[in-house]
């Protein structure tokens, strides 16, 4: 909760931080694209929040009529004190609603057609909670008194209607607990084997030579330990990601499956 200046402006630098830093740019502001509407909106609802929690009214009242402008044009509506730090929203133009019972974590990520919380005095009892580094999918809808742990995926088009515990991949109508996060990183490692595989042969069909590790940069850990093979590309991505130190510890625990590019090619 934003309660000093000093928390309004790390609120501020997190909620950039997850869009790459960057201000909108004069062109920008003259084709009123989505990202100067948006740069704004955040802008905007930080303000407001600050101004509420401490009880300046007439600030407050402003900035509020300000944020529904925003809301109507990117149809994303939220109220006050739901969203944490970090937060990053994708897709934006098709219907997102987060309600004012809902509490939603740091460095989350939200597709749009989401709509979460409850609508009426009669629910103000039921809450929503989401932990921290969440990802929620395209269409989901999270109804009724709900707790999302920390580091939760949640599928596009799932209907949430039970706890989530941490840790976890979860998807369906109703929900349900696909796998445990540590499996679905697994998955994720053989099957980007298998795409780098194919692009391997597809390489050498094409150019009739092996493919070097500029090409290869996406599966850089699979013959590299750590993150001293980390292009300028891959330390944007992981600024953009938002939950930068975590992913950093993992890069660095990465054990490389070959002992360099060159065994790696030979091997396929």
């Amino acid at each position: 909760m934003i309660k000093t200046k000093e928390d309004l402006i790390e609120y501020l630098n997190k909620d950039m931080k997850r869009y790459g830093n960057t201000k909108p740019t004069l062109k920008d502001r003259l084709l009123r694209n989505d990202w100067w509407y948006f740069y704004h909106y955040l802008y905007n609802l930080r303000k407001l929040e600050y101004h509420i929690n401490n009880n300046h009214k007439i600030k407050a009242f402003i900035r509020l009529f300000i944020h529904k402008r925003y809301c109507n044009k990117l149809r994303i509506y939220t109220y006050p004190n739901t969203l944490g730090a970090g937060i990053r929203f994708y897709h934006i133009g098709n219907f997102t609603e987060i309600k004012r019972s809902t509490h939603i974590g740091d460095n989350c990520t939200i597709l749009s057609g989401v709509v979460i919380g409850n609508k009426g005095k009669e629910m103000d009892n039921h809450h929503v909670s989401i932990g921290n580094n969440c990802y929620i999918g395209l269409n989901v809808g999270i109804f009724g008194s709900i707790k999302i742990g920390n580091n939760v995926i949640i599928g596009a088009n799932s209907l949430v209607n039970k706890d989530i515990p941490s840790n976890c991949v979860a998807a369906g109508n109703p929900i349900k607990i696909i796998m445990p996060l540590d499996t679905y990183y697994m998955k994720r490692k053989e099957r980007q084997t298998r795409e780098v595989t194919e692009l391997v042969h597809k390489y050498r069909e094409c150019y009739g030579k092996e493919p070097d590790e500029k090409a290869l940069h996406e599966f850089f850990w699979l013959f590299s330990d750590g993150d001293s093979q980390l292009t300028e590309t891959w330390k944007r991505m992981m600024t953009l990601v938002g939950n930068e130190k975590e992913s950093y510890d993992a890069l660095r625990a990465n054990k490389k499956k070959y002992e360099n590019l060159d065994k790696f090619l030979k091997e396929i």
